[in-house]
């Protein structure tokens, strides 16, 4: 994962969630082996497609939030822009491709304990306009995207 960090508020989505965050919006390439250790891989699926990429606002999220977590919408708030994406991916200390605690410190960059959003370049540029390289609530049906773009897990 790349150590580019951008604070991001991380908006809950729906009744029943406790508020706003502030959390730590961090940007990696999924298709590459530098910043991800499983390129093309996301948590529980394989193979990801460029056609996924170009429809799904896949992110990852800090693995100790992934149990809680998965399969969630997410409304990330940065510069004055709502963007709702989805949590696809767990960010691992294991993963980081500079054996640091990337995660764990991007985590806890802005805020303690911290929540990260780790977004997908591709996600990044339409999503925010950013070139290079908030909170949840509303759950997502995932076996059904993994199903229309052909996923395997």
């Amino acid at each position: 994962m790349r150590s580019v960090l951008f604070l991001a508020l991380v908006a809950l989505a729906a009744a029943g969630c406790s508020g706003p965050k502030i959390g730590t919006m961090t940007g990696y390439d999924n298709a590459d082996g530098q910043d991800d250790m499983h390129p093309g891989s996301l948590m529980e699926y394989e193979h990801t497609t460029p056609a996924f990429w170009a429809n799904v606002n896949a992110v990852s999220i800090y693995d100790r939030d992934w149990k809680k977590w998965k399969y969630h919408n997410i409304i990330i708030n940065y510069q004055g822009k709502n963007v709702t994406v989805q949590s696809w991916d767990a960010c691992a200390n294991a993963d980081c491709p500079d054996h640091t605690n990337c995660c764990t410190n991007n985590a806890q960059k802005f805020a303690k304990p911290g929540f990260l959003v780790d977004v997908e370049k591709r996600v990044l540029k339409s999503a925010f306009g950013i070139n290079n390289y908030n909170d949840l609530c509303d759950k997502f049906d995932h076996q059904a995207v993994a199903n229309k773009y052909h996923l395997t897990n």
